[in-house]
């Protein structure tokens, strides 16, 4: 049990600390120079954000298969994936270019160093070193946060280039703590059609979790862009302990049998309840007292309403994973997307951004509803599967 938890501990700060970090970023930034900059800052992340969930191509769920498959060849699988990968740095270059040339060379060193910081994920995953790259982060979030706070002078060029360093120097570290003994890379293309359905699932997640700050970003002004990127943040952050608590042993859930499945999704749930309870109260406190974010109260409701579902249905996503059934998952967080999207339009366009919430959280429980109607027959699945 102590185990169990000191794992869940510190994927959980591994996680935490990078979104944490910019909400406390964003408190600095907004405090001294408004919330106008940082919304400017946060259509950056936006595409940021875009772009690097493109270059990671699904890797980290198929490589934590692959290894768990075949642990001989992680090293040879490893690098044959990046090398692949790496093609896309050169498709996204034009782009990147054409959305903001004077930012260009610092936001292409953002995304390369993201490209090769974020591709340690399947290897973290896979053999539970989090410690290292808890080190890593807290070290590099003291220091973007000393940054920020003494500087005499902040200006768009400035944050950026204070993240783009921080993040270079943060990558090269990581790559010398995780990255296995080099094998010399093969281009296999074949790994862009094996990877892609996680890569529309990955994808159709983060359009299902951000298409309310898309929409937001083009159709407000930067100040609300920013409130509501800081509210709905908060929110996130709660929504992702659902998969910081269950990252850890992704790799069991992969090969438990379905009685032994059942019971460790239910001791899931009895510990999610009271945890997105008092931590959805304690974030509506903070929103309220230091980020002055004075709505009606029952967006605050909708916000822990939003956050709640992943924690009964991620382990459930496993299932699908495990049975090689993710078209399935794909075609319902599109589902969810473009709900979200519609009910996110609608009342933007009846001037009420913060309503957005609602629909996100509506969105939320239907997935919820969906996944317990299928959750009995992928078991039966499973149990027919171990025969």
């Amino acid at each position: 049990m102590n185990k169990y938890i000191l794992k869940i501990l510190s994927n959980a700060i591994r996680v935490f600390i990078v979104p944490a970090s910019l909400l406390i970023n964003s408190l600095i930034v907004v405090h001294f120079y408004g919330k106008e900059l940082w919304g400017a800052f946060v259509s950056i992340l936006l595409l940021i954000n875009l772009v690097t969930h493109f270059l990671q191509w699904g890797n980290k769920e198929y490589l934590v298969r692959e290894f768990s498959q075949s642990p001989a060849n992680m090293a040879t699988n490893f690098y044959n994936n990046l090398f692949t990968r790496s093609i896309l740095i050169l498709v996204i270059c034009p782009f990147v270019y054409f959305y903001s040339s004077n930012l260009f060379l610092y936001l292409l060193l953002w995304i390369i160093s993201s490209f090769f910081y974020l591709s340690t994920e399947s290897i973290i995953v896979y053999t539970k070193r989090f410690t290292p790259q808890v080190i890593i982060e807290v070290f590099a979030t003291i220091t973007l946060l000393c940054l920020l706070y003494f500087s005499p002078q902040i200006h768009l060029l400035r944050i950026v280039q204070f993240y783009t360093i921080i993040l270079f120097i943060k990558t090269l570290i990581t790559v010398v703590v995780y990255y296995p003994q080099l094998r010399i890379p093969k281009i296999q293309l074949q790994e862009f059609t094996q990877t892609f359905s996680f890569l529309i699932i990955g994808f159709s997640g983060l359009l299902q979790s951000r298409v309310d700050q898309y929409m937001i970003a083009a159709l407000t002004d930067k100040e609300t862009l920013a409130t509501f990127q800081i509210f709905l943040s908060a929110f996130i952050l709660l929504q992702a302990f659902s998969a910081i608590i269950i990252t850890p042993f992704n790799k069991v859930l992969y090969r438990i049998n379905s009685k032994t499945y059942t019971k460790a999704q239910q001791k899931f749930l009895i510990y999610s309840i009271p945890t997105v309870l008092f931590l959805g109260t304690l974030i509506s406190f903070l929103l309220i007292t230091l980020f002055q974010i004075h709505i009606s109260w029952w967006y605050f409701v909708a916000g822990i309403l939003f956050a709640f579902p992943p924690f009964y249905y991620v382990p459930i996503i496993i299932l699908y994973y495990r049975l090689k059934k993710e078209k399935e998952v794909i075609w319902i967080n599109y589902l969810g997307a473009g709900i979200n999207l519609i009910f996110t339009y609608i009342l933007i366009i009846n001037q009420n951004p913060f309503g957005a919430i609602i629909a996100s959280a509506a969105t939320q429980w239907l997935m919820l509803i969906w996944y317990n109607h299928r959750k009995k027959a992928l078991i039966h699945e499973v149990e027919l599967s171990n025969m």
